[in-house]
């Protein structure tokens, strides 16, 4: 291969450059990527963390800063290797303790590592699709909806009596459940 000076410093130059997402096709899982310059990239892959037998999703947006990487310098072959934080869209958090992730829709979660505390902020609900075993303490703060029996100590919320208290000892057992 020989090549001219002007065109081994245009492959270097086109190694690793710094753009903005202007489209995103989800269904394709390619972006197209603008720099200042205006370079415009063809429909390109982004970098995933995993992509074997576990997998990532987790699709770019317009207006997000990216670091493309092109082969060889060329852009034909290029990639998204990952995405920068900017004015327009800075980092969530600044604390060294704090792991974070923002959402649109005002959805987060953060893991203080100092205080050994997750955080997850949703405006609606979550949803689990598994049995769920919790240890320690329980702390609610709102209504709590069970559309099953609830069972503490081997009492079962449903089907436990007590005895009527109507001063007559001959008494006996009533169900005092909703469900008779």
């Amino acid at each position: 291969m020989n090549y001219s000076l002007a065109e081994l410093h245009r492959l270097l130059e086109n190694i690793v450059r710094m753009g903005t997402v202007f489209a995103v096709d989800t269904t394709a899982a390619k972006v197209r990527v603008k720099d200042s310059q205006g370079w415009e990239s063809n429909w390109i892959n982004w970098g995933v963390k995993r992509a074997g037998d576990d997998r990532d999703w987790e699709p770019y947006s317009e207006g997000e800063q990216v670091v493309v990487l092109c082969p060889n310098g060329d852009t034909a072959q290029a990639i998204v290797l990952c995405s920068l934080n900017s004015n327009d869209h800075p980092a969530p958090s600044n604390d060294a303790d704090i792991i974070s992730k923002l959402f649109r829709g005002g959805i987060s979660y953060e893991l203080n590592k100092e205080e050994g505390t997750i955080t997850l902020n949703l405006p609606t609900k979550i949803i689990i699709n598994a049995n769920v075993e919790l240890n320690g303490d329980l702390n609610q703060d709102g209504t709590h909806i069970s559309t099953g029996d609830q069972v503490a100590g081997e009492i079962s919320q449903i089907s436990h009596t007590h005895k009527q208290n109507d001063g007559n000892d001959a008494g006996g057992g009533v169900n005092t459940s909703a469900a008779q």
